[in-house]
């Protein structure tokens, strides 16, 4: 397991693997929306498995495609 903070953008990086699974989950806690550099993955389909942002977690919606590909992300703002 690795675990980076990012004071700054006050976002929280969890990446743990086992095997061939791999799972990163990224925190914003900030009241601001972030693009962040996704951080060195294994090669190979991301599929999102759960977004804050979802109206199923009462939030606006969520924006992210359901397969992420490239290094980078927007993280929206914390949930009210």
């Amino acid at each position: 397991m690795e675990v980076w903070v990012h004071e700054a953008d006050q976002t929280l990086y969890v990446n743990r693997w086992a095997e061939q699974s791999q799972t990163l989950c990224i925190f914003n806690f900030s009241p601001l929306d972030h693009t962040i550099e996704l951080p060195p993955l294994k090669r190979g389909k991301w599929e999102l498995a759960l977004d804050s942002a979802d109206e199923q977690w009462n939030g606006p919606g969520s924006l992210l495609p359901e397969t992420i590909h490239g290094t980078s992300a927007v993280l929206f703002h914390q949930s009210d």
